[in-house]
């Protein structure tokens, strides 16, 4: 799906969106006057609901209409531009990089949680459906469960 970028006017706190329904992270951003990630961190807290599309965050038109006039009072009216940015110290540097590194590794480790997890409940399965084949074949002796159930 191929969204073309609609055209926007900031003017005095009122925001007009046309053209498409949804709105890219970047679209919204500029809508909103935030940075693109202060957008996913609203999507993450519930504040705003995007659908993903191959990797890519989407957002409906009217959800945002909607936000942008609710939050009106509790931003700028319109984002002014400047002239330039502030030097960015090594520690700025090194937090992101921590920051990423950290969303990565909580990433990682999920991901292999859940592949342990799976592990787990698969061999629990094995190990029952084996004591369940080795009651059938040896109906005289005990399983090692129930001897130690005596």
């Amino acid at each position: 799906m191929v969204t073309t970028r609609p055209p926007l006017s900031h003017t005095k706190g009122t925001v007009n969106i046309m053209a498409s329904s949804e709105l890219t992270t970047a679209q919204v951003a500029e809508i909103l006057g935030i940075a693109p990630r202060a957008v996913r961190r609203l999507q993450e807290r519930g504040e705003l609901h995007g659908r993903k599309n191959k990797g890519l965050l989407y957002f409906s038109k009217e959800q945002i209409e909607a936000y942008a006039k609710m939050t009106q009072d509790k931003r700028p009216a319109t984002p002014t531009k400047h002239w330039g940015t502030a030097p960015k110290s090594e520690n700025d540097d090194f937090q992101i990089l921590m920051n990423t590194i950290s969303a990565q590794q909580q990433a990682l480790l999920k991901h292999q949680l859940q592949i342990i997890e799976e592990t787990e409940k698969m061999l629990h399965q094995q190990i029952l459906a084996y004591g369940d084949l080795l009651s059938h074949l040896l109906p005289d002796h005990q399983t090692t469960a129930e001897k130690t159930e005596e």
